[in-house]
């Protein structure tokens, strides 16, 4: 493809140089490029690519977009306000502009993104249309599923999938859009069929610093620029921060009578699952869902939010709702044998660990809910103090352990989180094996028990040092419950 077609809608200030070059692929990353590659020089929080630009230069490539010119390297360069920005558009002609061909919904929120997506992608399948899906689980076109490494793929991976699910024949696309992505304009030039917001609490604060900094970011899905509708859960204060400005069709969300245009009312959260009446537009409709937990009813309505927006019946929502019988990895029940109930969950939140273990409460039935969990190493600090406070109070025994570690020593870690347990008597213990972590609590567990593993959910990794490990809770539980059989 020649320069001039890649950069049309790009949004470029200047050109200097050739716009008849042929470029063989775009790449941020120098060491990879190849002759004839167009090198776009990002501006990192730790390393500008512009100090590499001599590095891809010499490796082949043809051609550089730049955030300021490099006058004494001898090749076409496209000068851009933003390069962030240039590559998500450039990214997107690249592939053809898939974007424009296809009706797109993304999800953001602080918790719930991934169950929504795999909701709403039941439901407009079960409405006839071929959907894709991309977020924290894995990328699924037609019928081939790749595993993820970010929530939101970077600009080239993410145009590359939407072309491949065009070229499948999917016409709809729900995805996950983190608050990252939107920062960094990943989304840059893709126009939302519609928007869905889950609901907002502590994270991510690493990167952001403050809650104000990470509200702003994921506001950026809330314009018209970005999207043509949204879907707004109202009980969540933040909501109406997301509804301003916006002017395009909305449908506020929530549990009550007064929640909003839909509404989730006569709410029943049981063991193996949950029903409830959803009311749009003077209708109702009776609905089944085979999740527990009371936080997977405005999952549901998220769902049926953004398909109702999307022209969808709410009979046909009710009915899709009505095939789901489990997530991977979220309040996921773990078939054992033996006379307690093991859960595993991706919670790694404060607020997302205090909504699950809330929702254990009621299905131990009076029994106790015993809790493994840890905080992940080199993000948000503050969480972990807190998190450790939330389990000692909606716990009856914890074990806090490792989750993963990256570049922190996990003793360290834990030290934090007992930070949050002046006062706490709960009795609890520390192993920062995780494995023996669950081995302990599943060994203390009684009938009747509740056993919540939180933190990594699908993961089937341990990322510590730099290196990934394998490591599938669920896969622990099941060969603890083996042992422990074979013992009894």
């Amino acid at each position: 493809m020649k320069l001039q077609d890649i950069i049309q809608n790009s949004g470029y200030q200047c050109i200097d140089g050739n716009v008849m070059t042929e470029i063989g692929n775009i790449t941020i990353d120098s060491r990879k490029v190849k002759p004839g590659d167009l090198y776009v020089c990002i501006p990192g929080t730790k390393v500008d690519g512009h100090a590499f630009a001599l590095n891809a230069v010499e490796n082949g490539a043809s051609a550089l977009a730049v955030q300021r010119l490099i006058p004494e390297l001898n090749v076409p360069q496209v000068l851009f306000h933003d390069c962030r920005e240039g590559l998500a558009r450039m990214a997107s002609a690249w592939y053809g502009d898939a974007a424009r061909h296809l009706s797109i919904v993304g999800i953001t929120g602080t918790n719930g993104k991934t169950t929504t997506t795999y909701l709403l992608k039941t439901i407009l399948e079960e409405a006839g249309y071929k959907v894709g899906l991309m977020g924290t689980i894995a990328t699924i076109i037609g019928e081939e599923e790749l595993p993820q490494s970010l929530t939101t793929p970077d600009p080239m991976d993410f145009h590359s999938a939407l072309a491949r699910m065009a070229k499948a024949g999917c016409t709809k696309v729900v995805m996950e859009v983190s608050a990252h992505a939107l920062a960094l304009r990943k989304m840059s030039g893709v126009h939302f069929d519609t928007v869905v917001f889950t609901n907002f609490t502590q994270d991510h604060l690493d990167d952001f610093k403050t809650m104000e900094n990470y509200r702003a970011a994921k506001k950026l899905l809330f314009t018209n620029e970005m999207a043509r509708s949204a879907v707004i859960n109202t009980d969540d204060p933040t909501g109406f921060f997301m509804k301003s400005g916006f002017s395009g069709p909305t449908i506020c969300y929530g549990i009550g009578d007064n929640a909003g245009g839909l509404t989730a009312t006569q709410v029943v959260v049981e063991p193996h699952g949950i029903s409830f009446v959803m009311n749009y537009n003077g209708e109702s409709q009776p609905v089944k869902l085979g999740l527990t937990a009371r936080f997977n009813v405005y999952n549901a309505l998220a769902a049926a939010g953004a398909a109702l927006q999307l022209g969808v019946a709410p009979q046909t929502v009710a009915a899709a709702l009505a095939k789901v019988s489990g997530m991977n990895g979220r309040m996921e029940r773990v078939e054992t044998g033996l006379p307690f109930t093991t859960i595993v969950d991706y919670a790694h939140s404060p607020d997302s660990l205090e909504n699950s273990l809330r929702a254990c409460r009621p299905l131990a039935a009076g029994n106790r809910v015993i809790t493994v969990f840890g905080c992940g190493g080199d993000r948000d600090r503050t969480k972990r103090p807190i998190m450790g406070r939330i389990a000692s109070e909606l716990s009856d025994f914890f074990v806090i352990t490792s989750d993963n570690p990256r570049t922190e020593q996990p003793e360290s870690i834990i030290d934090m989180i007992e930070a949050g347990l002046q006062g706490c008597a709960t009795p609890y213990v520390r192993i920062a094996d995780r494995a023996e972590a669950i081995k302990c609590a599943m060994r203390r567990a009684q009938p009747g028990d509740i056993v919540l593993i939180a933190g990594k959910g699908h993961e089937t990794y341990q990322d510590a040092m730099g290196v990934k490990r394998h490591f599938d809770d669920r896969e622990k539980v099941r060969e603890e419950a083996r042992s422990i059989k074979n013992q009894g």
